[in-house]
């Protein structure tokens, strides 16, 4: 089940969250390769360079956390963020 992970490659920050269901029998998630996942899921001309990262489930978002993706490393971590003051 791909679910793909659309983030900065400068920064790591996630910009999005992309997966593609065909309907039918079992309705399953397709495979889909890096420049469909950008064709489908970013507006062109978004001045950002964007990377895509495949993952096993949709990540699962926690309060007080934001995810990140470690370029280098092709993972993805959780980051505390800041209480607001």
């Amino acid at each position: 089940m791909p679910v793909y992970m659309l983030y900065d490659t400068g920064s790591g920050e996630v910009v999005g969250v992309h997966s593609e269901v065909h309907a039918g029998e079992g309705e399953q998630t397709v495979a889909l390769t890096d420049a469909q996942v950008l064709a489908d899921a970013m507006p062109e001309g978004s001045g950002r360079d964007i990377g895509v990262l495949e993952v096993a489930e949709r990540p699962r978002p926690r309060r007080g956390y934001r995810l990140v993706v470690d370029p280098a490393l092709g993972e993805v971590a959780e980051v505390e963020t800041p209480a607001a003051t």
